[in-house]
Order: C-alpha cells, then sequence, then structure tokens
C-alpha cells in the first residue's frame, strides 16, 4: 500500500532526480560502464522509493544548456505539501485532482489579489507570506474598500490572519462565489483591525 510522503521524503527524492540528470549529462559513449551501472542502479533506486508513495510525475519547463532529458519534479497527488524542481525551485502543489504551479518565494511577501476567477470588487490588496514547509500562508493581509467588509459606504477595514492553508485560499480563488465564499468561510477566520 503506497503511503503519504513528507516534505523532506519530498525534497530527497527531487535531488536524486537531479543527481540522477546530472550524471546522464556526463556520460559519453566512451565512458566506463562503471559509471553507466551507477546511474542505471540510482535509477532503479529511485523508481522503487518513489512508487512507494502516493505521487504524481510533472514535467517542469526549465531546460538547462546541453540536457538531454526533460526535468521531472515528484508531486504529491494529495493537498498539503509542495514539490519545487531541484534545478529551478518552481513549486508545484497537488490541489482539486490536478498540478498547480506556484509563483511564489518561500519567505517573501506575496501579492495574492490576482488570479480570483470572481475577484471581489471590494477587494484592494491581499498580501501574506509563503511558508514552502507547511504549504501555507502566514501573516496574510487583506485591505478592503466599499464592500461586504465595512459597515459604511466608502469606509477602509483592514482584515488579518496569522495563517490559511494553500487549499482553502486556492478554494476562494477558484470560486465563482468569491463573495459568499469570504462571507461564509474566511470572514470566520479573519480578524478586523
Amino acid at each position: 500500500m503506497k503511503k503519504a510522503i513528507t516534505f523532506e521524503e519530498l525534497t530527497s527524492l527531487n535531488y536524486m532526480i537531479k543527481l540522477l540528470q546530472g550524471m546522464r549529462r556526463i556520460i559519453s559513449p566512451i565512458e566506463t560502464l562503471d559509471l553507466r551501472a551507477q546511474a542505471g542502479d540510482l535509477c532503479a533506486s529511485i523508481n522503487q522509493f518513489s512508487a512507494s508513495f502516493n505521487v504524481a510525475m510533472k514535467y517542469c519547463k526549465c531546460r538547462l544548456p546541453g540536457q538531454v532529458y526533460d526535468n521531472i519534479v515528484y508531486v504529491p497527488s494529495s493537498p498539503g505539501i509542495v514539490a519545487r524542481c531541484a534545478y529551478c525551485k518552481q513549486q508545484y502543489v497537488w490541489s482539486a485532482g490536478e498540478i498547480i504551479e506556484l509563483d511564489w518565494t518561500p519567505g517573501h511577501i506575496a501579492n495574492l489579489e490576482n488570479n480570483f476567477i470572481d475577484k471581489p470588487i471590494w477587494l484592494k490588496s491581499l498580501f501574506a507570506k509563503w511558508d514552502i514547509e507547511h504549504c501555507q500562508f502566514l501573516d496574510v493581509q487583506l485591505f478592503a474598500v466599499n464592500g461586504p467588509t465595512s459597515s459604511f459606504p466608502g469606509a477602509k477595514s483592514f482584515w488579518t490572519i496569522d495563517r490559511i492553508s494553500f487549499e482553502d485560499m486556492h478554494k476562494w480563488k477558484q470560486s465563482s462565489y468569491s463573495q459568499v465564499y469570504w462571507q461564509s468561510f474566511l470572514k470566520c477566520r479573519f480578524k478586523k483591525q
């Protein structure tokens, strides 16, 4: 039976892919059979290790000079853990049955007000720090004007939350009823400042 993978195991798996592809790049027709055998052993180890986890393969779009093979990234096929390409550090996460590319840098402030299917007109800014190890946003700050968060026209509201999972934020952004989702779910988590 396959088991869930941890962030550390996933990082190790993706770095083994990087090592294997590095070995494949330096092997030429005149290389010794020993190096080819080592690469074959590593490939078998990677396949055996990855087969014990619920992971999906994703081909990363990065390509290094002289690289013959595509960069492979293993992504957990359940939400909650972020996978990174060992070369370009592109991040991927599983959500709603698909692999999603993330464009946030760990630990830095991310602007999250884009990519709403139905962005609330009252939402002026949404910022947070990205915590890659726990697949969540920290120190989330929301600034709203003239919306359901304010008590009178022209009012401005500043809301914060200590942390919110990627999954919850993604559901909000992908909802075609994002204002309703805010009122029913997120508003009870955010604290008005």
